[in-house]
C-alpha cells in the first residue's frame, strides 16, 4: 500500500509540472458486487443469525478535477453519493430458531466522497488507482430498532479505487471502475458489547461520466 500512494504521489509531482488541468462535474451509479456472507452473532444475552442483504445501487455527483500530459493523468472528486445496505435477519434465540420469512432491515446513508487517483494513458485510455475518503453526511436506517444492537456515531471511513477510463470527446469521459472499501459492511453497529462484523467489505463496480469545461 505504501509503494503505491508514493507511486501515486510521483505522478502527481510528474503531472502538474506540465499538464493541463479541466474542471468539470460528474455522475456515478454503481452497483454492489459484495460477497455472499452469514454469521452467527452472539452476545451474553443474545444470538441472532445475520447475512448481508441482496445487491442495491448507488448514486453519486459532485465536481471534478483532471490534470494531464500525453502519459499520466491525476484526478480529484469531490462527490455526492447516496446508497443503501440491507440486512437479513434468519433466525433469533440460542435455539436458533428460523424466521420465516427473515426479517429485513435497511440502511440508507448520504455521504461525500472524496477521491484521488492518478494513472497512465495510453491514446484514449487511461488506466488509474487511488484513495478515497467517506464523510457520513446523514442516515436513516432500521437495524437499531433491535434491543441487541447500538448504533456508533458515523466515523471516516475509506477504500480504493481502480479505474478504466476512455476519453469519448475533449470535454465527455467515461469511467469504469472498481471500489473496494475498508471497513466491514456492519462498521458502526455493536451487537451486545461488541462490535457488529459480518467478516466482508463493500463491493461496488460504478460507471461515470464526467463533462470537463
Amino acid at each position: 500500500m505504501n509503494k503505491i500512494l508514493i507511486l501515486t504521489a510521483f505522478l502527481c509531482g510528474v503531472v502538474i509540472s506540465n499538464a493541463q488541468v479541466d474542471f468539470g462535474i460528474k455522475a456515478v451509479v454503481g452497483a454492489q458486487i459484495t460477497p455472499e456472507k452469514t454469521r452467527v452473532l452472539v452476545s451474553e444475552n443474545q444470538q441472532a443469525t445475520f447475512s448481508v442483504g441482496e445487491p442495491t445501487n448507488s448514486y453519486a455527483v459532485g465536481l471534478s478535477l483532471m490534470s494531464s500530459n500525453s502519459k499520466v493523468f491525476i484526478m480529484g472528486d469531490v462527490l455526492y453519493s447516496r446508497s443503501q445496505q440491507k440486512f437479513l435477519m434468519t433466525s433469533n434465540g440460542f435455539r436458533d430458531t428460523p424466521l420465516d420469512p427473515a426479517q429485513e432491515y435497511v440502511s440508507d446513508v448520504n455521504k461525500l466522497r472524496v477521491i484521488a487517483m492518478g494513472g497512465f494513458k495510453l491514446k484514449k485510455f487511461r488506466v488509474g488507482f487511488g484513495p478515497e475518503l467517506l464523510v457520513s453526511l446523514d442516515q436513516t436506517e432500521s437495524l437499531s430498532s433491535l434491543t441487541a444492537i447500538e448504533r456508533r456515531e458515523s466515523e471516516l471511513q475509506g477504500g480504493f479505487n481502480f479505474l478504466l477510463g476512455y476519453q469519448v470527446t475533449q470535454r465527455f469521459i467515461v469511467d469504469l471502475k472498481f471500489v473496494d472499501y475498508f471497513e466491514d459492511v456492519a462498521a458502526g453497529y455493536d451487537f451486545g458489547d461488541s462490535p457488529m462484523e459480518m467478516k466482508v467489505s463493500n463491493r461496488t463496480l460504478e460507471l461515470s461520466l464526467g463533462v470537463y469545461l
